[in-house]
């Protein structure tokens, strides 16, 4: 973990952005090659469905996770999704 001193960083969002918040357990989650989703899958997921509302994009994120790593989690995930209006 980085000191939060270190990790914040201000950015003005614009209308429509998105502000996603997660656990590692979401980007680590492996399939059955061992593959983690990580950021790469993270950053093609949002390029494909950034104009999806954010309970859409929840929804969908989820259900893409759990397809990848055939629902076998080792770790929790949680996700929070905050567009902005």
């Amino acid at each position: 973990a980085l000191p939060l001193s270190k990790a914040v960083k201000a950015r003005r969002l614009a209308s429509g952005d998105k502000l996603i918040i997660y656990t590692d357990g979401l980007i680590e989650a492996r399939n059955k090659q061992a593959q983690q989703f990580g950021l790469h899958g993270l950053n093609e997921f949002v390029q494909r469905h950034h104009l999806l509302d954010s309970e859409a994009f929840n929804i969908r994120l989820i259900g893409d996770l759990e397809a990848f790593s055939e629902n076998n989690f080792h770790d929790d995930v949680l996700l929070m999704t905050l567009t902005v209006k």
